[in-house]
């Protein structure tokens, strides 16, 4: 499946560029994006799912639009 990402204020700093899409395997969760795109799991930040707030547990779809920002 794949998602697309947009980085906010210094997640952009984890991957160049900050808006881009990523190819996953079904059933993958918000944790498990920040862990591959090796974000630190305990940076203050505010998860959205095609522009709503989300949890790390969150499953991701097929065509889902992620972003991250800080609190």
């Amino acid at each position: 499946m794949q998602i697309s990402f947009k980085l906010f204020s210094n997640f952009a700093l984890y991957h160049s560029p900050s808006k881009f899409h990523l190819k996953t395997g079904e059933g993958s969760s918000v944790v498990d994006i920040c862990r591959s795109l090796e974000i630190p799991e305990g940076l203050p930040r505010i998860n959205m799912v095609n522009g709503q707030m989300a949890t790390d547990q969150t499953i991701l779809k097929d065509g889902d639009i992620f972003s991250f920002s800080l609190l």
